[in-house]
């Protein structure tokens, strides 16, 4: 007989609210201040010029961080997803060839 698959949905759930809450953080919090900070013009002449173009890059790569965590959220929901549609054809497929 074969072993028994089992899948802790809690578990999943868990980090799928995790995540969210990351994600949530970024895009109601810390990308509006991103925002906010990159139309600051507080330098706008002088030797460092370039320096700032650095500091804008920084800024957007807070931002791509945000983006790489909603992938992650939608990456997880999609496994949660698909081991569950997996776990019920499994299920089905054991129904059919031992019986209870």
């Amino acid at each position: 007989m074969p072993e028994e698959i089992l899948l802790n949905r809690t578990e999943m759930v868990g980090i799928l609210d995790e995540l969210g809450k990351i994600v949530n953080e970024f895009m109601y919090t810390i990308a509006p201040k991103c925002d906010a900070l990159t139309k600051k013009d507080y330098y706008t002449k002088g030797k460092a010029m370039d320096v700032m173009e650095s500091y804008h890059q920084a800024i957007l790569k807070t931002n791509d961080l945000g983006q790489l965590y909603s992938s992650s959220l939608m990456a997880v929901l999609d496994i949660l997803d698909k081991m569950s549609q997996q776990d019920k054809e499994l299920a089905t497929l054991l129904s059919e060839i031992v019986p209870e």
